[in-house]
């Protein structure tokens, strides 16, 4: 259960797709065999509120979690098997008379057909095991030097920096806030922010009590006793005035007077120095935060390719661990699918998904034109044509079932760094949000600004305020919806004429729009296997 807040604080729970499914299945009223039509409703249902492409993923993912993809997507209408199988003969070409044929002879276009599986895997005996291992290891070298920069500015440079624009805020915050209360009054309040200040300039300008010359060090001596709490509570901003009120002190002897202007008037000189110097501090650090933040994104960027390819180049073991590789034999096996989408009517898809497993024996032998090693593969090939029916959000599921890997492995590379970029709170989006306002945006009304969004967002890892709209009873809520109800009722009458009701197909037409697709799409994948073993001089 994933729990929730709503706006009187009361614990929520929300329901994973998960739990819906065991609630379906657990249910005694629904019949088993209209179970999966429920569960199935709930996934076009989801699937079609969810409009952003990370979202679809992450919710069909929980519907593979839930052993309900393959229910989603459902069996092919027919299949189709192929076995050719010649020692004498490459097998590139016929990958790619399928391929030519597909967008020459069918006019699909390129954007239609998806390459949704391309792995391989080699025996140990093989030179081209050997060749492979090489290049991986060259790839695997850059994502490493990749994850340790990354690393590195995050770790180290991202988080002193993001320290030091909060001290900085912290201080000037503190500032703004003594020169709006500004100077005290008799029995009244004091200025606790100027104090700070005045503390903070004693303790780090002056050296604190240890110092003799400091405010704290003549405070403990003879005649200086009402220096410290003179110094502490005269506020005095403009460093002209220092002489002028200074000198108007009533009960102050004149030495201590002549101290007291001495201290203040070199404090007043230092706070107008100190706080210039922190905003333009603030705004470099802001600026320079901004570009260290688009240089872990860059890197980020320039790693998810050789991702891609670490990923496609790596062996698959379970082939591997099947009968057709034997260690000792130069063998090689590969695996590559295809989705082609041969058009669509309505809300369906017309499918055809080409499935190549090839088990060849390679040669390799060292190229003097290229000056690299060239491999050549021959031996069997099995073809295997399925069509489908599909609607858009099952090409998604498709695609990510075949692809569960590959968006596994970046999201979670992906998912680490954006973790480790959340955990620095809400300071992180304040700051890059106040980065492209530097210039346009004064000091005061940005510090201002973060402080209050920070308090707004409460301290990091604390669960989000989500607001969840419920039905809750009020005693006046009939008195408040009788006068509701008659604008109800007058926006009817004056919206009635302006009323067209959008026309659904029936259920009739849906079936009939299916049945038509399933034929097409049955036929076109009769055709390219037909096609292919008279053009192969195979038995028909």
């Amino acid at each position: 259960m994933q729990h929730i807040y709503d706006k009187g604080d009361r614990l929520a729970e929300k329901e994973t797709f998960k739990d819906k499914v065991e609630k379906i299945k657990k249910n005694k009223r629904i019949k088993d065999e209209n179970k999966n039509k429920e569960i199935l409703k709930i996934i076009n249902a989801t699937l079609a509120s969810l409009e952003k492409k990370e979202d679809q993923e992450k919710f069909l993912k929980e519907v593979k979690e839930a052993d309900q993809l393959g229910t989603f997507i459902g069996d092919p209408l027919i299949k189709f098997n192929l076995i050719h199988e010649k020692y004498q003969q490459q097998i590139e070409p016929l990958y790619f008379w399928f391929l030519g044929f597909l967008r020459d002879s069918m006019k699909i276009k390129t954007g239609d057909i998806k390459k949704l599986i391309d792995t391989y895997s080699a025996s140990e005996a093989a030179a081209f095991h050997k060749h492979m291992g090489q290049n991986i290891g060259a790839i695997q070298d850059r994502i490493s030097n990749s994850l340790i920069t990354i690393n590195r500015l995050v770790k180290q440079d991202l988080f002193k920096m993001i320290r030091e624009i909060g001290i900085i805020t912290d201080r000037l915050e503190m500032i703004y806030s003594g020169d709006k209360f500004g100077s005290e009054r008799p029995g009244g309040p004091h200025n606790a922010a100027e104090i700070a200040v005045k503390d903070m300039y004693i303790n780090l300008v002056e050296g604190g009590s240890k110092a003799p010359g400091s405010v704290y060090g003549l405070g403990s001596q003879v005649g200086f006793i009402t220096l410290p709490d003179l110094f502490l509570h005269t506020h005095i901003f403009d460093k002209d005035k220092v002489e002028k009120i200074v000198g108007g002190l009533g009960g102050v002897s004149t030495k201590v007077k002549e101290v007291l202007g001495r201290k203040l008037k070199a404090y007043a000189i230092w706070r107008f120095s100190y706080k210039k110097n922190l905003e333009r501090r603030r705004k470099f650090m802001l600026t320079y935060l901004k570009q260290y933040y688009n240089t872990i994104q860059l890197n980020i960027q320039w790693m998810k390719p050789y991702l891609q390819q670490m990923r496609r180049m790596q062996m698959r073991m379970d082939i591997k661990e099947t009968p057709d590789i034997l260690a000792a034999i130069e063998q090689t096996a590969m695996e590559i699918e295809l989705l082609v989408k041969l058009g669509k009517e309505e809300s369906y898809n017309k499918v055809v998904v080409l499935n190549f497993y090839f088990r060849t024996s390679p040669e390799t032998e060292f190229s003097q034109k290229y000056q690299a090693p060239t491999t050549k593969f021959m031996g069997r090939m099995e073809i295997t044509l399925k069509s489908y029916a599909f609607t858009d959000a099952q090409i998604k599921a498709y695609e990510l079932n075949a692809q569960i890997d590959d968006y596994e492995l970046l999201n979670q590379i992906g998912g680490d760094i954006q973790a480790a970029l959340d955990s620095f709170g809400a300071e992180l989006k304040v700051y890059l949000e106040q980065a492209d306002k530097v210039g346009s945006q004064s000091s005061k009304d940005a510090v201002t600004e973060a402080k209050t969004a920070m308090r707004k967002a409460g301290p990091p890892g604390e669960l989000p305020l989500i607001v969840e709209k419920r039905a809750w009873w009020h005693p006046i809520e009939p008195f408040v919806m009788i006068p509701k109800g008659f604008i109800d009722i007058i926006s009817i009458f004056i919206q009635l004429p302006k009323f067209k009701r959008e026309k659904k197909p029936l259920k009739s037409e849906l079936k009939t729009q299916l049945d038509d697709v399933k034929s097409s799409a049955t036929g076109t994948a009769w055709l390219i296997y037909n096609i292919f073993k008279k053009s192969h001089r195979m038995v028909a």
